[in-house]
């Protein structure tokens, strides 16, 4: 079992600082110039030890990062969004109603 802090480190060292990273000061700037991302605000990031991770996240920029920690870790990463939905997997991919409206191009996912 990792402590929070080793996950904090291991997160950082792959570009996901933690904390309540904002990926804009603006959300609907954000949203606007992005408009197929798939963006998780106010995301939790899970492991088998519980909460390892907050912020906002665009999965189609970081999903590939959180399934490089994923395989580092040798476990599954669940994202979840504010209201406790599990929106990814680094297992599954994206899960439930999620995965009819994703995309894969190039190696990275969208909104379609």
């Amino acid at each position: 079992m990792l402590s929070l802090k080793e996950y904090r480190k291991i997160f950082a060292e792959y570009g996901l600082p933690y904390g309540l990273k904002e990926i804009s000061q603006s959300k609907p700037d954000y949203l606007r110039k992005n408009k197929n991302h798939i963006v998780i605000f106010n995301a939790c990031v899970l492991s088998k030890d519980g909460y390892v991770w907050h912020g906002d996240i665009d999965l189609t920029e970081n999903s590939e990062r959180l399934d490089t920690i994923s395989n580092s870790l040798g476990m599954e990463l669940v994202v979840e969004n504010e209201s406790f939905r599990e929106i990814y997997s680094t297992t599954d991919k994206f899960i439930g109603l999620e995965a009819k409206y994703v995309k894969k191009l190039n190696g990275r996912y969208y909104k379609i």
